[in-house]
């Protein structure tokens, strides 16, 4: 029985034969770049050879691409110090918070030293992990760390004093020990303040028993010092004019309270001290740099704001602290679009996400290939380092530092060899492959990743569905094309119901090219009689017959026939946006918008073209749809009416109608939109949530997508457009809807006779059926509530009890009348679905 190659490295390991661990491993490695345990075993093969270069790449890996931190960080991070190597201090940093969140206590004190002898390290790293460790009821051990960096590290004053004040809280034992240099670190951080001295005698920090009370007595005299800023969230930001300290008061200029009076006590609860550089402080005590900030220091101001906002905000947070005060809501687009470039290139500043972008204020400088490589490890899907990738392209393009993108292409390699995602591994070979002009790419090693996928037809297919760039789209289908060959037939119905339009035109164009176009003939053949049950591919194949009279005709119908149809089909679409759930009525909405590109093409020059082949039967036809169409844009109404109006007079008067038995409503229709209260307050709700939040952040997506280039292959931005378009029709819709709204009290429902808010019991051919009346708002065939403008709706409409009348329901028609009328007690419980999305 042959031993597998794992099986074989524990017998050579067993023998110390480092070398053959090596060459084996190097062979896992060749076929899985992933692989675990072959990259554990070459770097214990390595440590015992001491091949140190090997060693350090090893270690990396597994700590970069596997997150094997807790192992690796600290030997790592120690080998690079020896070095002299810059990245010694990431790793250090992440293997000393993963041995205090294991509370490896001896690996903690190493790594602490190890730390506090680079240079440059800023005081915050330990005096946040000296937190996190007492935090862990290791007290005593943070204060004896604190103790041993005051000793051996340069340390700022203000860093000083706030680790000796650390020192005393974890370890009041120590207390009077330090209290000489408690004081000392005091003068030394405030040194500027001439009356230093005298607070320190009156807080009483040089002779007291209790030196905790003391720092908090003299912290707060400090706290509230002549020229301070703080802010209060009633009165707004405030600046300190003089301090009492003897009568324990102090007073404080804010913006809407002048020379306001506080006690210490009551001030230390109530303000937050906000820095100089805060905008708000800028704002009180300098309202004119504010303004000019906004032209000459843009992003000086929005760094001003993010102090603000906890150096944390997202995009909508600033604009709201920073509209009107200074920058004016109609400069504020222009405005915000051109710093938002700035803020991406400002080492200061770190810009993540894309359609709701987060700004970070940082403490240290760093660079583009410094973030995105830290940003690129700390990412643990293969999505999200594809994402970090293209955006590190994006924003650097030619000046991508070759060693970063060497290192995001072996981790890629490494992630996709152990993803199940089809997509996303395809997505990481293109990736790669574009890249090989700049880094080293194994061939064999993305060839054996792709392999499986492109000889299996299912697997092929999902990730062609899951591909969202129409050029990907594009490239991996001519890799099907060639793999797959015939068997690729076996897959057009289903990439073509299943769409989207970029992957049907893409097997439009190869079945034209292999003579198999009637695969058209027979979907649309399938579909035709009831388009709602595959809307895209419907759509899709009317765009392809109506731009053609010789293609329709083919396929046994007439253009005007489509038209129909397709408004038809928006109506149908429209009522189940009102009744379907929220993450199905956005694809809803996708369809409807596309049906008016359609019908409005050419500035509805091809609408008119098409019309001009209606027949007398497609009139009568297209003259009921219309006459009963309540959702499709007047234009598209107007313009059908007018035709058949003008050219089929006989059948607007109803003349040479072929047995039309159903009758039409008893009363007048409403002419304002009727609902319930509670419906109109929700639509107004749905429309502010509209206005305020949906088309803001569509417009972010809007630029952030026009900034990856390309506009004609850009599939992010094409879809910001349209998505575009559907929020704005949607919002005029919404804004008519609403003007022409009438809400009806649940006390004024109709009783004698069928009206809004009727609950009818009727019986249909013979049948027995209960119905409640109420607006298109509130419509749910499902739940058996009609709008009155739906068909059985409108001829209810005015009727008594009693009252027998014939309804067309289909080519059919139905027998009803009218057992049992009377108006609803309450209103029923719904949903309202909100944004893009309703």
């Amino acid at each position: 029985m042959s031993l597998n190659l794992k099986d074989q490295i524990n017998i050579h390991k067993q023998k110390s034969e480092w070398e053959e661990v090596i060459s084996l491993g190097n062979q896992i490695l060749e076929t899985d770049p992933g692989d675990l345990s072959a990259l554990r075993f070459m770097a214990e093969a390595y440590d015992n050879l001491g091949q140190q270069e090997d060693l350090i790449e090893v270690w990396r890996i597994l700590v970069d691409r596997h997150h094997e931190v807790a192992a690796y960080s600290a030997p790592l991070g120690v080998a690079l110090k020896k070095e002299g190597s810059d990245r010694a201090r990431g790793y250090l940093e992440q293997a000393l918070v993963s041995a205090i969140d294991r509370r490896n206590l001896d690996l903690v004190e190493e790594v602490w030293l190890e730390l506090a002898e680079l240079p440059n390290i800023p005081s915050s790293i330990f005096l946040e992990n000296a937190k996190r460790l007492a935090s862990r009821k290791e007290r005593d051990l943070a204060a004896e760390l604190l103790s041993l960096y005051l000793d051996t590290a340069d340390v700022d004053p203000v860093s000083h004093l706030d680790a000796t004040k650390m020192i005393i809280e974890f370890s009041p034992d120590r207390a009077e020990g330090i209290r000489h240099a408690l004081i000392e670190a005091y003068q030394r951080c405030y040194s500027d303040r001439p009356d230093i001295e005298r607070l320190i005698g009156l807080s009483s920090i040089t002779s007291t028993e209790d030196l905790s009370e003391a720092i908090v007595l003299l912290d707060q005299f400090l706290k509230f010092g002549e020229g301070q800023f703080f802010y209060h969230h009633g009165w707004g930001a405030g600046q300190v004019t003089r301090i009492e300290p003897t009568q324990s008061r102090v007073f404080i200029d804010f913006t809407k309270k002048k020379n306001h009076v506080l006690t210490l006590e009551m001030a230390d609860k109530s303000l937050t001290p906000i820095p100089n550089d805060d905008i708000r402080a800028i704002l009180l005590s300098d309202p004119d740099r504010a303004m000019e900030m906004m032209d000459s220091d843009a992003v000086g101001l929005v760094k001003a704001g993010l102090v603000a906002l906890n150096k944390k905000a997202t995009g909508k947070e600033v604009k709201e602290l920073l509209l009107n005060a200074p920058v004016p809501e109609k400069s504020w687009q222009k405005w915000w679009t051109a710093v938002n470039k700035k803020l991406r290139m400002d080492p200061y500043i770190e810009v993540v996400g894309t359609s709701m972008k987060t700004y970070t204020l940082r403490e240290e400088p760093e660079g583009p290939d410094e973030e995105f490589s830290r940003r690129f490890r700390a990412i643990r899907t293969l999505r999200g380092k594809l994402d970090t990738i293209n955006q590190y392209l994006d924003q650097q393009g030619d000046k991508a530092s070759e060693a970063t993108l060497q290192a995001m292409a072996d981790d890629l390699v490494s992630k996709a060899s152990n993803s199940k995602a089809e997509n996303e591994i395809v997505e990481a070979f293109f990736v790669i492959s574009a890249l090989s002009d700049k880094v080293k790419v194994n061939e064999d090693q993305l060839t054996r990743i792709i392999a499986p996928i492109l000889v299996d037809l299912d697997r092929s297919v999902n990730a062609l569905e899951g591909l969202k760039s129409v050029q990907l789209q594009t490239r991996w289908f001519e890799m099907m094309e060639q793999s797959l060959k015939n068997e690729l037939a076996n897959a057009y119905e289903r990439l073509m119901i299943d769409g989207p339009d970029s992957i049907r035109d893409l097997v439009a164009k190869h079945v034209h090219e292999t003579h198999e176009e009637d695969v058209f003939s027979r979907l649309f053949k399938k579909y035709r009689h009831n388009p709602r049950e595959q809307a895209g591919l419907f759509i899709w194949c009317a765009k392809r017959l109506l731009a053609e009279r010789e293609l329709a005709e083919a396929e046994g119908t007439t253009r005007p026939t489509i038209v129909d149809q397709l408004i038809g089909l928006h109506e149908v679409l429209g009522y189940q946006t009102k009744t379907s759930k929220k993450e199905d009525s956005a694809e809803l909405r996708a369809h409807m918008s596309l049906i008016r590109q359609i019908l409005k093409r050419g500035n509805l020059r091809v609408l008119r073209e098409i019309l001009t082949e209606t027949d007398t039967s497609s009139a009568r036809s297209l003259w009921r749809t219309i006459e009963t169409a309540n959702i499709i844009e007047d234009r598209i109404r107007k313009e059908v009416h007018g035709y058949i109006i003008a050219h089929f007079p006989d059948v607007v008067s109803g003349g040479g109608d072929e047995g039309e038995a159903a009758e039409g409503p008893a009363a007048p229709m409403p002419t304002r939109l009727l609902c319930l209260e509670s419906t109109l307050r929700r639509q107004k709700e749905r429309l502010k949530k509209l206005k305020e939040v949906e088309i803001p952040k569509n417009t972010e997506e809007i630029e952030t997508a026009r900034q990856h280039g390309d506009l004609k292959e850009n599939a992010e931005y094409h879809a910001a457009k349209e998505k575009q378009g559907v929020l704005h029709a949607l919002t005029a819709q919404l804004t008519q809807e609403i003007a022409n709204a009438s809400a009806i009290p649940v006390g004024d429902f109709a009783e004698d006779q069928v009206g809004y808010g009727s609950l009818v019991e009727i019986a249909q051919d013979g049948r027995p059926r209960s119905i409640t009346i109420l607006g298109p708002w509130e419509s749910d065939p499902d739940r058996q509530i009609l709008s009155y403008e739906s068909p059985l709706g409108k001829v209810l409409w005015g009727r008594e009890v009693g009252d027998r009348f014939l309804f067309q329901a289909g080519e059919a028609n139905s027998e009803i009348e009218i057992l049992s009328l009377s108006p609803l007690k309450e209103a029923p419980s719904y949903e309202v679905a909100e944004g893009i999305n309703a």
